[in-house]
């Protein structure tokens, strides 16, 4: 059964995620701790010594590029009535390069843009060997629409990786970014209830291999795969249960926006608590680059368990509630008219 508030939970769910961790990026877990205590509520940057220069002047509650990139592949998907459309995909994120709002935007996805604005077509504005987290932040969407139009699984492969490649062309942002969008579906697809952690990250290692190896991708050292086995592993040697997030971090590079630390602990710390948000403030107090993490677990919780797992408070105080809500229930709507649309074909 088609479930509106998946969408709006995934939705919402990465928006929150990241304004959590926002005034925290790049600090250590242990810093997080000594400075802050648990973070389970906004708060503003100013209180990070570290904080980069484009976010500090951001409030509690705002959110960073992560949802930026995010909203504007929810409406492309909007503007396209349901379609990949790549075209539009490129046009929304060339907007947002243009509005100069840089609310830290990472070197692949600057580097990207000032291609596209000179005129380079999407399918080679990407950055050689770009390999951050900034793919897997923002194909979420793709994931939702998956969720509902079906299809074959390596044309939406194939779409993923046509996303990717538009500002990433490191094989293992690729990876990321398209076992995310699948991992995406599949939660939308199934009743919370039905989570079976072993059968979930089964299905992971099947679908990361099979990108890696079936796709004529270039061969990389760090697979994505690796980090699937590894939490994998972790899980059945019952490492999670005494682990702080600030460990489980420490065992995926401090998760760093480097997409496989940042796949690793993110989906890591999804893996131990999917049914409660608490999963994305462990996110946000494990270190690292806090705010793409929180937003990639926000995403998978929300998808999920739908919007009813993110608390009260913070559904109301993130910064554009109900622009962020409104969207998802038209996404839902465009995806939905497109299914029924493609049935009756």
């Amino acid at each position: 059964m088609l479930d509106q508030s998946k969408f709006e939970g995934c939705v919402l769910g990465a928006a929150v995620g990241d304004a959590l961790g926002m005034p925290v990026e790049m600090m250590n877990g242990c810093e997080i701790e000594s400075r802050f205590g648990r973070i389970t509520e906004f708060i503003s940057p100013d209180r990070n010594p570290n904080m980069r220069f484009s976010s500090r002047r951001l409030q509690a509650g705002s959110w960073t590029d992560d949802t930026q990139r995010t909203f504007a592949n929810v409406f492309a998907l909007i503007e396209s009535d349901g379609r990949f459309d790549m075209d539009l995909f490129a046009s929304n994120f060339l907007f947002m390069y243009n509005s100069r709002e840089n609310r830290g935007w990472g070197r692949s996805t600057r580097n990207s843009g000032a291609r596209l604005i000179k005129g380079e077509h999407w399918s080679i504005s990407g950055e050689k060997n770009g390999c951050g987290n900034g793919v897997i932040i923002g194909i979420s969407p793709l994931g939702l629409l998956h969720s509902v139009v079906g299809g074959n699984v390596d044309e939406f492969i194939k779409n993923c990786i046509t996303y990717a490649r538009m500002t990433h062309l490191g094989t293992p942002a690729i990876v990321a970014g398209a076992v995310h969008g699948i991992s995406i579906a599949s939660l939308v697809r199934q009743g919370s209830s039905d989570f079976n952690t072993e059968f979930f990250l089964n299905d992971l290692l099947d679908a990361a291999i099979h990108i890696e190896n079936d796709f004529s991708l270039e061969k990389w050292d760090d697979k994505i795969s690796d980090q699937v086995r590894a939490i994998r592993n972790f899980m059945t040697e019952g490492r999670f249960d005494a682990a702080s997030p600030y460990d489980v971090a420490s065992w995926f590079g401090g998760g760093t926006p480097y997409s496989p630390n940042s796949f690793g602990v993110s989906y890591s710390l999804f893996v131990r608590k999917p049914n409660s948000f608490d999963c994305v403030f462990d996110a946000v107090n494990a270190g690292g680059d806090s705010d793409s993490n929180a937003s990639i677990v926000g995403s998978l919780v929300g998808a999920l368990n739908g919007v009813s797992v993110i608390p009260q408070n913070l559904c109301d105080g993130v910064e554009g509630s109900n622009s962020l809500r409104s969207a998802a229930v038209r996404l839902f709507k465009a995806v939905c008219a497109r299914q029924e649309l493609t049935a009756n074909e």
